[in-house]
């Protein structure tokens, strides 16, 4: 059975309705999902989090949401990842919603620095974008599509089951069929 790591959103968990729907769907497939807290209000203890949590469970595949989106960005593991809602630019968005979002301000310079160097080598990064139509948060939709390849699903930003389960062939093939290993 295949691991996949589903980093969770803003003030979610590992236990949030989309890890268990996720972790339901994916069961068919012969794929597991399995979650770990990490600290969002410290970005870098949070990413070293994550890559231990990386280098430990050694996952065939990372699924992650809006602001864990950011992360498994950063992250940069060897693995495909599937992006739901990307939270591109959370200096940006995070104070929209109430929180500081200027802790993520370095991060997020080095990660566009490091997109806009590698063009066009990213346009060949295992990453695969998926986005809701109807994201009442926000879009990176455009500005993400010229870097990897991009779906739209009719959901908001949270995802619904039925456009969990829309979205389960992009994430089975991408697993299935990585690009990086």
């Amino acid at each position: 059975m295949k691991k996949i790591l589903y980093i969770y959103g803003l003030g979610s968990s590992p236990q949030s309705n989309t890890a268990r729907t996720l972790g339901e769907l994916l069961r068919s497939s012969d794929m597991e999902i399995v979650t770990t807290e990490y600290s969002q209000e410290e970005p870098k203890v949070g990413l070293a989090q994550l890559e231990k949590f990386i280098n430990d469970e050694k996952p065939d595949g990372i699924v992650a949401s809006s602001l864990g989106a950011f992360f498994a960005l950063v992250l940069y593991p060897p693995v495909p990842r599937i992006l739901i809602n990307v939270c591109f630019r959370p200096s940006v968005e995070l104070p929209k919603l109430g929180y500081d979002g200027s802790k993520y301000k370095p991060l997020e310079d080095y990660l566009q620095r490091e997109y806009h160097d590698q063009l066009p080598s990213y346009l060949f990064e295992d990453v695969t974008c998926l986005f809701g139509t109807d994201d009442e948060l926000f879009s990176y939709k455009d500005e993400l599509s010229m870097l990897f390849p991009t779906y739209t699903f009719k959901c908001g930003h949270h995802p619904d089951k039925r456009a969990l389960t829309e979205m389960l062939p992009h994430i089975v093939h991408s697993v299935n069929h990585p690009l990086c290993c």
